[in-house]
């Protein structure tokens, strides 16, 4: 659109202050950009074309419109009206003027009655001033700035600056956009203010990519992991924790997947089966033998060990080795190397027979004492052998 230079040579205009008005409201930056000429559509309307403005440094589009139903002045008298486009609300307006009784019928911005009125508020963009006279508004054009009784009063304005120029910023790392809720000017917000518009954001929330934008994953509870579903990621419990239950249990891989040993008894050891680890007690034997089986054992004969762990005596057992019923006592000691076969621990009697069991023992023994054997109170036995069963402890 170009610019109307008015006044022209030959035409008089009478200063008014709405003119100066319109020239503030468009130094704020809130005015036309393009089009929006307003026109005589009739003796009662006013017709204002398409086009573009802007308010401050946001620009808006107007499809166009008109004002009708506009009053004639009264007999004898003239009235002018200011047409307006408010940006507080983006609409048409009409400013009606007072009548009065002008010096000269015919005059129109010249005169020095009527004047024009003030626009209303600084976000009305001053668009046209419109001459009515008691015929309306009449096909009459004046000097060069008004045709058909309607002077085009559009401000053209330039188009917003770039953000780059027109924003100035208090901080380093900022953003412009708009954190208040509702509409308004845009603000100056951080990244973390930013990231915050996504949704309801907590501490410890994940921010991720969705099917069509980025979305937030809230957080998981403590002792989750963040696993890949098919295609998002999701968190899900450990199954190292959901496995292992006890205290003292133990994690392995299974045939298919990690599997939980439940923990063993106190001084079981963890030996490898066929495929699997088990816990296992330790436990071995050690087999004293008395006589040859030619003739009656003879008394007080002993045979020791040295016990290469701590450990105890768990069963005892005596078997006469060529079957033959008798008595036979079988005393156990305990002792170091050094030392004399010391107090006696405890005794075990095959009493007339061929053989002699005893379990649930608990007898202790020290890592490297000795574990002695005495036979005594013997009668028809020839051969036997005493077995004692250790565990380790």
């Amino acid at each position: 659109m170009a610019t109307i230079l008015f006044p022209r040579k030959g035409d008089r205009l009478r200063a008014s202050s709405v003119f100066f008005q319109a020239v503030r409201v468009a130094a704020s930056g809130i005015g036309v950009m393009s089009g929006m000429v307003p026109s005589r559509a009739s003796a009662s309307s006013v017709a204002i074309s398409s086009g573009t403005y802007r308010n401050k440094n946001t620009p808006g589009s107007y499809g166009g419109g008109s004002l009708t139903s506009i009053p004639a002045a009264s007999s004898g008298m003239l009235r002018f009206d200011l047409i307006v486009f408010d940006v507080s609300d983006s609409t048409l307006k009409r400013v009606a003027g007072s009548e009065a009784s002008p010096p000269v019928i015919s005059d129109f911005l010249e005169t020095t009655a009527p004047q024009p009125p003030e626009l209303a508020s600084a976000s009305q963009i001053l668009l046209g001033i419109v001459r009515v006279s008691s015929s309306g508004i009449e096909a009459i054009t004046y000097g060069h700035y008004a045709t058909d009784s309607v002077a085009n009063m559009v401000i053209e304005l330039p188009s917003p600056l770039p953000l780059s120029t027109a924003v100035q910023f208090n901080a380093a790392s900022r953003i412009l956009a708009r954190k208040t809720a509702g509409s308004g000017a845009g603000e100056e917000c951080t990244l973390s203010e930013i990231l915050d518009f996504i949704g309801s954001a907590a501490r410890g929330d994940i921010l991720y990519r969705g099917a069509s934008g980025w979305a937030r994953l809230a957080k998981g509870a403590a002792g989750y992991l963040l696993t890949q579903g098919a295609d998002d990621p999701a968190w899900a419990s450990d199954p190292i924790v959901a496995a292992l239950t006890t205290r003292g249990d133990l994690l392995y891989r299974g045939a298919s997947a990690p599997a939980r040993l439940a923990k063993g008894v106190a001084g079981q050891v963890l030996v490898q089966g066929a495929d699997d680890p088990v816990w296992t007690t330790r436990t071995f034997k050690v087999a004293y033998a008395f006589g040859d089986g030619s003739e009656v054992l003879e008394a007080d004969q002993e045979y020791g060990v040295s016990l290469p762990v701590a450990c105890k005596v768990i069963s005892v057992t005596i078997r006469e080795i060529t079957r033959t019923t008798g008595t036979v006592t079988c005393s156990l000691y305990r002792h170091t190397l050094a030392d004399a076969r010391g107090s006696l621990i405890d005794a075990f009697t095959m009493s007339s027979a061929n053989y002699f069991s005893e379990g649930s023992l608990n007898l202790a023994y020290s890592k490297d004492q000795w574990a002695t054997i005495v036979i005594s109170g013997i009668t028809a036995a020839k051969k036997i052998v005493c077995m004692v069963e250790f565990e380790a402890t």
